[in-house]
């Protein structure tokens, strides 16, 4: 998989969203055990698609973890500028190695279980206005229910992802 640029923004657009993902203390992709126990598809397996739907859209709302002179870690940014992700389909289904029926239908489930939710709202660009964007983010409280307390990332982790941004310009 290609890696693309991901801007990282500063804290003015940090939202209480981004702050209850970073209260589960998810690490970048890695996806929990205990989603491949909750989200099942009809025959009662793991429905691995939306999984990995999932993790994708979760990993957008992950902020940045970074820590004080006393090792106090705090939030400082998030991935992207608006209140909400943009749901583009194409670019999300590309990142986990989908389609792009199968990645639309994985949300359309996950949408139906209440982890994740779509708005649909007219975005204002200086004078232009581009209408019906949909945007998706996922359900804090639906995610507590299905992922397991988890010890908050390392400093030393949280220096590599910061190192590798800084060195990159991108994860």
């Amino acid at each position: 998989m290609v890696k693309k640029k991901i801007d990282v923004f500063p804290l003015q657009h940090y939202t209480r969203l981004n702050e209850q993902i970073g209260e589960l203390n998810l690490i970048e992709n890695q996806t929990p055990d205990t989603w491949h126990d909750h989200i099942l598809n009809p025959k009662g397996e793991a429905d691995e698609d939306a999984i990995k739907a999932l993790t994708e859209i979760v990993f957008w709302y992950i902020p940045i973890r970074m820590f004080n002179a006393k090792g106090q870690s705090f939030y400082t940014c998030r991935k992207f500028n608006m209140k909400m992700l943009t749901y583009n389909y194409r670019f999300l289904a590309e990142r986990v190695g989908l389609r792009v029926v199968p990645f639309v239908s994985a949300c359309d489930r996950l949408e139906s279980a209440g982890l994740i939710r779509f708005e649909t709202l007219d975005i204002k660009l200086e004078k232009k206005v581009i209408g019906q964007t949909v945007f998706v983010a996922p359900v804090p409280a639906s995610l507590k229910l299905i992922t397991p307390d988890l010890p908050p990332p390392s400093q030393e982790h949280c220096k590599r992802i910061l190192s590798l941004y800084s060195e990159t310009g991108h994860f």
